[in-house]
């Protein structure tokens, strides 16, 4: 892990944090550069297994690890908002001034911070693509939906001892199969998961479509998280979209006809009827090999 002392300007005011993030290759890549943007819950590690394959391809990855979830601390009055995230991730990149070609890779929340940040930093950062894996979506989905049970299960927290408050909030998450390892993780989880911005994101989906950065979505029809048709309606707002439905394995005759389109198209989308909420494991060696492909 490497440690960088950033500052994020706040309601007028410096809030000075010692940024953890990973970086594989400090020296740079021949190649590219991958940035990471995990979920809630999540980290760094999120992308342990792509991270394997890129490292094997020579690829430089640089995994983000917001504040509250773990390994970066948080700071006082932090309220886990878009703009929060997006004041940190802005300070960090800036901080680390990366050469060469770069990608974003996200993984379910992080994805909304990934593509606002392709827009925020296209002007100063060679960004060629935009891997998604499982996005959120214009729409609450189904661990979301209920918005005053969010604000409910929120209040209760607040007044409950911090064991009990642990307690629950870590249940919570696990119903919906989502392991947290502290409470203090599941708390960060439950308010930036709360913050989402949903159809405010359209401005930002217009703004891509006229840009040259790529987009390559992975996601499952069996997520206990996001629904497919959710995914799906996100991905009708992109131009020059190609869309891949496999059952179960993508072969490598399959990953050709990915090759080309990747080549041939602005975006694509790769569905996986059986595959579940964590593509960023069981489809790593594909998505890192995707992402290969867009440096090429």
């Amino acid at each position: 892990m490497h440690r960088k002392c950033i500052y994020i300007n706040k309601d007028n005011e410096e809030i000075h944090i010692e940024a953890v993030y990973e970086d594989s290759m400090p020296n740079g890549s021949n190649v590219g550069t991958v940035i990471g943007f995990h979920g809630a819950p999540g980290s760094n590690r999120d992308f342990k297994y792509i991270r394997e394959t890129l490292d094997i391809l020579e690829i430089r990855f640089i995994g983000i690890n917001y504040p509250g979830f773990g390994i970066t601390k948080s700071y006082e009055n932090q309220k886990f908002t878009n703009e929060e995230r997006q004041l940190f991730t802005n300070s960090l990149l800036d901080s680390l001034s990366i050469k060469g070609k770069i990608v974003f890779v996200a993984h379910s929340r992080g994805c909304e911070n990934a593509l606002i940040s392709v827009i925020e930093k296209q002007e100063n950062m060679n960004i060629l693509g935009l891997v998604l894996i499982a996005p959120t979506g214009l729409r609450p989905h189904q661990a979301i939906r209920s918005k005053f049970g969010l604000v409910v299960l929120d209040t209760i927290s607040n007044y409950l001892p911090t064991f009990a408050r642990d307690a629950l909030l870590i249940k919570t998450f696990e119903a919906f199969g989502l392991r947290v390892a502290s409470g203090e993780i599941a708390h960060a989880s439950l308010k930036t998961s709360m913050t989402l911005d949903l159809e405010n994101l359209l401005p930002h989906i217009q703004k891509f479509n006229e840009i040259s950065t790529k987009l390559v979505v992975f996601y499952g029809g069996k997520d206990q998280i996001i629904e497919k048709e959710i995914v799906t309606e996100y991905l009708s707002n992109f131009k020059d979209h190609a869309t891949f439905n496999f059952d179960d394995d993508i072969l490598d005759e399959h990953f050709q006809e990915i090759t080309t389109a990747i080549s041939e198209h602005k975006t694509l989308s790769v569905l996986v009827d059986q595959d579940g909420h964590y593509q960023n494991k069981s489809r790593a060696n594909i998505i890192a090999r995707s992402i290969q492909l867009i440096f090429k």
